[in-house]
């Protein structure tokens, strides 16, 4: 399938991120990645390998976009604990 790229700076702005809730945010991420543990827990080891057409980054396997997914989380989290611990 094809796999549409979002360019994040467009639409950044109207998200107000600075404005947000740290503890909230946590939170959401939190209940997200249970819930789609859940969800992939269900995905058969093989479906891993099935390949899409990333519309920026070409042809990759439903592994290699969790790989990117889980990096991406883990990337905003760090900023949300490093703007956490600023606020005291």
């Amino acid at each position: 399938p094809l796999l549409q790229y979002a360019d994040p700076d467009a639409y950044a702005p109207a998200l107000a991120y600075q404005e947000r809730d740290a503890e909230a945010e946590l939170a959401m991420f939190a209940a997200i990645r249970e819930q789609m543990a859940g969800i992939l827990r269900l995905v058969p080891q093989e479906s891993l390998g099935r390949y899409g057409v990333h519309s920026k980054s070409g042809l990759c396997t439903l592994e290699e976009v969790l790989e990117k997914c889980v990096w991406h989380l883990q990337h905003h989290v760090k900023f949300i604990e490093e703007n956490r611990g600023a606020l005291g």
